[in-house]
């Protein structure tokens, strides 16, 4: 009995607009062409000193971080800074490191409480599953990676993807606070999907009008128990003369494997090309979160991963980040 497949809904693309020609930096990046300045903030004082204000004002009175909603303080300050950095996300590099939250004055759920306040200022927060789970925790728990298990409840390294690329609607940008550090690894890892396309356009031009075409994706067992496991879609997209990218190597060899149908021969073909490229280390940045951190990226064109890590024995110190996605369309709910 063959799987039930859900079609994402999306028109055929005209390939009289695929973009001929490569995109430019800031928009396109390499780890050699990147500056700092393009995508590093230090988070200013009088941002800082809002942020206190609120956690005073939370510790008065008490409030579940799902509430809360910037018009509820006095985040001026807060509001500009994060407009120059939510235009970095649409118009710049799409990254964006903010340093730091003084979480050593801060208990986890008012660290959490800030950080999303922060995001909020660009988009809303939406749920990271279907079960509506909006605040998510990414450590190991010992969970092996492989079909219907999320790499981010591992300690494996993952692959370049783009969160929830198997859903109907993947959030905009993708929130990561660094609340305690591996002991070893647990490196970030990101490139500009932009750059990759570049590359394809370079090497293999006559592949691209097959990126546009669909895969079969595995969803995670992220549905309703009745609703399809696979799901058809197009790695990319094309809105407003530019791309957006819903790519998992993994999550498309697996799709295809749980329905029994082979991938065609110019589709293994792009798949090698851009394995081939997201592999040079020239492509991408390494980063070490640092406890503080907010780490922001524009999911439809910034392509992230991460190396393997070995945490402390002590529960205390193991890797953890907290994860938060936004979206400025859609609901809130996981399917928007």
């Amino acid at each position: 009995m063959s799987l039930e497949i859900l079609d994402f809904p999306a028109a055929p693309i005209d390939r009289n607009l695929i973009p001929t020609r490569p995109f430019d930096y800031p928009k396109s990046w390499t780890r050699g062409t990147l500056k700092e300045e393009d995508f590093l903030y230090s988070i200013p004082e009088g941002c800082l000193d809002e942020l206190h204000g609120v956690v005073e004002s939370l510790r008065r009175d008490p409030l579940p971080t799902l509430v809360l909603r910037p018009e509820m303080f006095d985040l001026a300050a807060c509001r500009s800074f994060m407009t120059d950095v939510g235009r970095t996300l649409t118009e710049g590099t799409g990254c964006a490191v903010l340093d730091r939250l003084p979480i050593d004055q801060y208990s986890r759920d008012e660290a959490v409480a800030v950080y999303w306040l922060l995001g909020s200022l660009i988009a809303q927060p939406v749920a990271q599953k279907w079960n509506g789970l909006m605040i998510y925790d990414v450590r190991d728990t010992g969970a092996k990676h492989g079909i219907g298990v999320r790499g981010s409840t591992t300690n494996a390294e993952l692959n370049f993807h783009t969160d929830n690329s198997y859903a109907l609607m993947p959030p905009h940008i993708i929130g990561l606070l660094c609340c305690q550090t591996a002991l070893e690894g647990g490196k970030s890892k990101l490139l500009s999907w932009r750059t990759v396309y570049n590359e394809l356009l370079e090497r293999c031009p006559h592949l691209l009008p097959r990126a546009f075409e669909t895969f079969l994706y595995d969803r995670n067992n992220e549905h309703r128990s009745d609703a399809p496991k696979v799901m058809r879609k197009a790695p990319l997209n094309i809105k407003d003369d530019d791309i957006q990218v819903y790519f998992s190597l993994t999550g498309i060899q697996d799709g295809h494997a749980m329905t029994g149908q082979e991938i065609d021969e110019d589709g293994q073909e792009l798949l090698r090309a851009m394995k081939d490229i997201v592999a040079d280390p020239e492509m991408c940045v390494e980063l070490q979160f640092e406890p503080g951190q907010i780490q922001l990226i524009n999911n439809r064109v910034i392509g992230h991963a991460r190396t393997g890590f070995k945490d402390n024995p002590d529960p205390d110190r193991k890797r953890h980040l907290v994860r938060l996605w936004f979206r400025g369309e859609g609901r809130i709910s996981y399917d928007g």
